[in-house]
């Protein structure tokens, strides 16, 4: 898939001439302060400021500044200004020029590099089921509407999507087998308005309605322009990196699965299409990310381990630290539908399981009910840091509730503290959990040595 860039913001775009703005009243100040912002350097202060007057209802990107945009669309709870999208091996679609030819002297400049960026990762998502039938109702659901502020912290989002996108006829979930499902197109849709960048499709469930679906389900992402680690049309894509790029600053995504729903994967034809967690294969395509031009930073996502059980297996530890040793700088882990423990090894995080994130909850297994977002700030030449975001889900069509804005937040505070311990006790050297700020999100840190 080739290099896009996306931005996903305010409605309104800053365009027209300085008088029609001053008609405007308080509109046209902020008018003339989008100017100012077609002036200043391009760092990332500048781009702060810009995500600052977007919550004021004007939105501000390089491009605004030559011109009128077509804007992409909007999960009505949060104001996202996006970053540029890249695939490896492709360039960035080149800035929108104004209705005279000409380009800005801003928008000319070259690019800065960024030091830093922050990705929020997110666990299971399941666009099948009651999901499914929402989004065939109302193409323009917003599956992420209720975390979409807790997601506009971040330059990239990333989620496993535990489902393909396919076309049945309306159907969304076998009417014989309850764990065969697919979402329907429209689904890539719902992703992309939820500010989704990224997602793994190397996970159990990606043959469910066959070879077909699973094409198709490329297909999709690749028209909503969502982009896809751990699988393709061919198994070198399947195995190869995704790279997404913000600001000159290129994260490479990998994800592999060990669990398959039709048998062996190594003896499936989907050995093909989708990328098989074997430990040598792993570690050969981190190191070939590492060895990518540009790359700063790789992100590895693994879907194993058993399901609704607290601990991670000795297996996926292992795998999970040897992938750290090749050269990951961060690893997500899901596929349990519970949440698992969270350890910093080597100075990198590694999250065994997030849980689920927009997936049905168990009804006999209450620790479905609450699930982690990952957020970890990627630096240059640094170690990460990492958080970890809790959040609760509910409803018979799943909704994320973060614990900041959550009218029970006492509440679901203290069943949090209390989750966390118990995962953090299944594992031998756990990270060290702070204090949730008011973002509802808790800073993690390697445990103190014992003396």
């Amino acid at each position: 898939m080739g290099g896009a860039r996306r931005e996903i913001h305010s409605a309104r775009t800053a365009h027209g001439g300085a008088g029609r703005r001053a008609a405007r009243g308080w509109q046209g100040m902020l008018g003339l302060a989008g100017e100012l912002f077609c002036a200043l350097p391009r760092r990332a202060s500048a781009r702060k400021w810009a995500l600052g007057m977007a919550h004021l209802g004007l939105a501000l990107s390089s491009s605004a500044c030559d011109g009128p945009q077509k804007t992409a669309p909007l999960e009505e709870t949060a104001t996202l200004v996006g970053a540029t999208l890249t695939t490896s091996g492709s360039e960035p679609a080149s800035s929108s020029s104004s209705s005279s030819g000409s380009t800005s002297a801003a928008s000319a400049a070259p690019a800065p590099v960024r030091e830093a960026v922050t990705l929020i990762a997110g666990g299971d998502v399941c666009m099948g089921r009651s999901m499914g039938q929402e989004i065939l109702k109302d193409p323009s659901y917003g599956a992420f509407a209720s975390i979409a502020r807790v997601l506009s912290a971040a330059d990239i989002r990333f989620v496993n999507l535990e489902s393909q996108l396919s076309d049945q006829k309306g159907e969304t979930q076998s009417p014989t087998q309850k764990l065969v499902f697919t979402g329907p197109p429209g689904g890539a849709e719902a992703l992309a308005r939820g500010g989704i960048d990224i997602v793994s499709l190397a996970n159990n469930h990606m043959w469910d309605y066959g070879q077909s679906a699973f094409l198709e389900t490329l297909a999709n992402l690749e028209r909503a322009k969502v982009k896809y680690a751990g699988a393709g049309r061919t198994r070198e894509r399947a195995y190869g990196a995704e790279v997404v790029s913000v600001e000159g600053f290129q994260v490479a995504f990998l994800a592999f699965t060990d669990i398959w729903n039709q048998g062996a994967l190594g003896r499936h034809p989907a050995k093909e299409h989708v990328a098989e967690a074997r430990r040598e294969a792993v570690v050969a395509a981190i190191r070939g990310a590492r060895a990518l031009a540009g790359v700063t930073k790789v992100v590895v996502s693994y879907h194993g381990g058993e399901e609704y059980v607290n601990a991670p297996l000795q297996r996926a530890i292992d795998l999970h630290r040897a992938a750290i040793d090749a050269g990951a700088d961060a690893v997500i882990g899901h596929h349990p539908h519970v949440a698992q423990g969270i350890e910093i090894y080597k100075g990198k995080p590694i999250f065994y399981s997030l849980g689920n994130f927009l997936m049905r909850t168990h009804g006999t297994e209450t620790a479905t009910e609450i699930g982690l977002l990952a957020r970890v700030e990627l630096r240059r030449n640094r170690d990460p840091r990492a958080w970890v975001c809790p959040f609760r889900i509910a409803g018979y069509v799943p909704r994320a509730i973060p614990l900041a804005g959550d009218e029970r937040r006492e509440l679901y505070e203290r069943v949090v503290r209390q989750r966390l311990r118990v995962i953090q006790g299944s594992i031998a050297r756990p990270a060290v959990v702070g204090d949730t700020g008011e973002d509802g999100c808790a800073e993690l840190s390697p445990p103190v040595p014992k003396k």
